[in-house]
Formats: C-alpha cells, structure tokens, sequence
C-alpha cells in the first residue's frame, strides 16, 4: 500500500513490514479522533504527503461528523498490464481491503484484480505486448488507452493511483496525469535501474511520488533521485516451496532419476 493508507494494525503475511507500520499510524490517529482530538501534524513528518492529506480529510470529517472515530475512506485507481502484475495487484488490494474496508477501486487489471471488485475499464490483455513487432501495429491503439486511462484518472479525482510494473504503460499513463492533476503517484516494482539505463531513476523522478520495491538494495537507487521508496518484498517468499518428497515424486514422473539438473 501506498503511505498513509491504513486503519488496521492487521496486515496479510507478506505485508506486515510495510503496512503494519502506517496501520499502526492510523490506529493511533482513530484513537486521537475517538478522543475528540485533531491529529498531531508532528506526527505526520515521516509519512509524505498522501498520508499527511488523509489525515486531514480524516479531521475535517471528523468536525462534520457527530460520530467520531468513523471509518477512513480510499479511492484507489490501480493499473496492471499483465499476469505478474495482476497478481501483485490483487494481494495489494486485499491487504488495503484489510487494513481501509471502505476502499474502493477502479482502473485495469485481471481476473484476479477483478475478483477483489475492480471493474476493468478494458481487457488487461490489451497491453500485455512484448518486443517491437508486437507493439507496432497496436501502437495507436496503445496511445489511445494511455490517454483514455489517463483521463480517467483525472476525472475520477482518487487519493491515489497505484501502477504496477509494465512500465511502457503504467508510466507513460502517470507521466501524463501528473500533466493535469496533483494525485499522488505511486508505482509498484522498481525498474531495474541498478542493472541497466540508470537514467531511468532520474526520469521517473518527475511524475512518480513513491516506488515499492521487490528488492532490498533498490531503495537507495530511487531516493537517490528523491523518491519515496519501501521495500515490501518479493511474493514468491509467499509462494509455497516444493518438499523433498515433491522433488522425488516429480523426478520420478519425468523419468530424470538422481541425474543433475539445471534450470534456466
């Protein structure tokens, strides 16, 4: 999840290190407001600016409302643009469920995005093109979703849209709504800058606002360029791992035996 953006210590296994501690933040906010007391903007220094204007939004709807302590409400505009990223999407968006109930979502993503309630402005598939023979003859088309998706940003008017991975949209996409609107930018996986065109950082810089990073070294590469980074891990430590019992029975199967094997 992006800073700021929680009302629940409880956070899914593979998020703990990230949410718990802006859902501990927001937990200490709820308390603040259940004692009739505007959260302390001191507090506030280390969380950005999307968190800082939550809690705003959460004081000025406390002052309107009798019932103090109410659930904080996200708007969230979430993009995905193949199968890896709509993984990724999907358990971020069950962990913001966990942590905001009142979230909702809109943008584009997958079955699995799909089946935590996004209505997908266009099939996901759409973008999931690799190499330049794939993208020439849709490069129109891939123009026009960048702008249709743009658009729907601005007009939607969310606390925050969250990108993920497939940087040939996603970025082109937050790169143009930073053109016409203040939301805040927030894309998940950082490019591969410590490998490869380090000026990428740099670019990026200019239209994204925070990165979630897979790695732990790639923090420092983004906050270089003065981005908000978090490292909130890899998903497949989440995966479940073959046993030795697995690994027999699928050398058995495939007729390998004890002979060595290499996996590219």
């Amino acid at each position: 999840s992006a800073s700021g953006f929680g009302c629940s210590s409880k956070a899914p296994k593979g998020w703990s290190g990230f949410t718990s501690r802006y859902a501990d933040h927001w937990a200490r906010n709820d308390q603040e407001c259940q004692a009739g007391r505007p959260v302390c903007d001191r507090n506030l220094a280390r969380f950005g600016a999307a968190a800082k204007s939550r809690v705003s939004d959460h004081n000025r709807q406390r002052s309107r409302n009798s019932s103090i302590g109410a659930e904080a409400f996200l708007k969230v505009f979430i993009i995905a643009g193949e199968e890896s990223g709509d993984k990724l999407g999907h358990a971020l968006m069950t962990g913001l469920r966990q942590l905001v109930p009142e979230v909702t979502f809109e943008g584009v993503g997958g079955g699995l995005m799909q089946s935590q309630g996004l209505n997908s402005r266009f099939d996901m598939r759409e973008l999931s093109v690799m190499g330049l023979v794939e993208i020439l003859p849709k490069y129109f088309h891939f123009k026009k979703r960048i702008r249709e998706t743009a658009n729907a940003v601005v007009e939607s008017q969310p606390d925050v849209i969250i990108t993920i991975d497939s940087p040939e949209f996603c970025l082109r996409v937050a790169k143009a709504v930073k053109q016409h609107s203040d939301v805040r930018t927030v894309h998940y996986v950082a490019p591969s800058v410590w490998a490869w065109r380090p000026k990428r950082a740099t670019k990026m810089a200019v239209y994204i606002d925070h990165v979630l990073a897979l790695l732990p070294f790639e923090p420092p590469f983004m906050q270089n360029e003065g981005m908000q980074c978090d490292f909130v891990g890899h998903p497949v430590v989440t995966e479940p791992q073959a046993s030795e019992s697995d690994a027999s029975e699928f050398r058995l199967r495939h007729g390998i035996g004890d002979a060595p094997m290499l996996l590219v």
